[in-house]
């Protein structure tokens, strides 16, 4: 029987990437620096660096820099590198980028990029996090609190509208081909369809169903079956 929902993996962040080693080359007139201008720190670095900077040792530094959930860590370091870019296209250093410098950025995202003000708010908060602790307080801007207020009140909020689905079709749908007979059904399909029967069973969200384990308990004649989560799932 194939596991339906297996715990994430991968390898995690580094604590504290190791500093680039950049080749060193000699310059003639007209040479640029072998360095290219798009190379960019990570967040993680941006953060441990400026621990590292206020005095805190490496180990402390790493360790605060891990306050942050792995999962966030990877959401807000997207963000990062998005920001980056950006401030990298206008030749500004996103580590030096000003309060009106980073209002500029947060207009083009609602402007240009067409994003929610939820969205935006959570680029704010990835820049936020990154920049304070190189003495940039982003979060408690006044001027940039104010901006995303004004975003906020340009359009009225809309609700949320689920989409309409017919459950007895569904079940209906899940007993026909290609779904049934389950000897025949293809792995893609069984998984579709167990992994609908049970999110509709155990009325998981898609958070809890993706960290189930794949380990399961089992009566002898599969009459009971009990799932678990990963050991690591918050």
């Amino acid at each position: 029987k194939p596991n339906l929902v297996s715990p994430t993996s991968g390898n995690a962040d580094s604590d504290a990437a190791k500093a680039r080693k950049l080749p060193h080359s000699a310059t003639t007139e007209g040479q640029v620096s072998s360095k290219s201008r798009n190379t960019q720190p990570s967040r993680l670095e941006v953060v441990v660096g400026g621990y590292r900077k206020a005095g805190f040792s490496a180990a402390a530094a790493a360790r605060m820099a891990r306050a942050t959930r792995q999962s966030t860590n990877r959401v807000y370091q997207s963000k990062w590198k998005y920001f980056a870019d950006w401030c990298n296209g206008r030749k500004t250093s996103p580590l030096k980028a000003s309060i009106p410098v980073i209002a500029d950025f947060l207009l083009h995202l609602r402007d240009e990029k067409k994003f929610t003000v939820s969205t935006i708010k959570g680029y704010r908060s990835a820049i936020a996090l990154a920049l304070k602790t190189v003495n940039t307080d982003v979060s408690t801007s006044p001027e940039l609190t104010a901006l995303v207020r004004a975003m906020a009140g340009e359009l009225p909020p809309r609700e949320p509208t689920p989409p309409k689905w017919n459950l007895t079709l569904v079940l209906e749908t899940l007993i026909t081909e290609p779904y049934e007979p389950l000897e025949e059904a293809s792995l893609k399909f069984l998984t579709h369809k167990c992994v609908f029967l049970l999110a509709l069973a155990s009325a998981k969200r898609v958070s809890e169903l993706q960290a189930l384990s794949g380990r399961i308990a089992h009566k002898e004649d599969w009459s009971s079956v009990s799932f678990e989560f990963a050991r690591d799932f918050l």
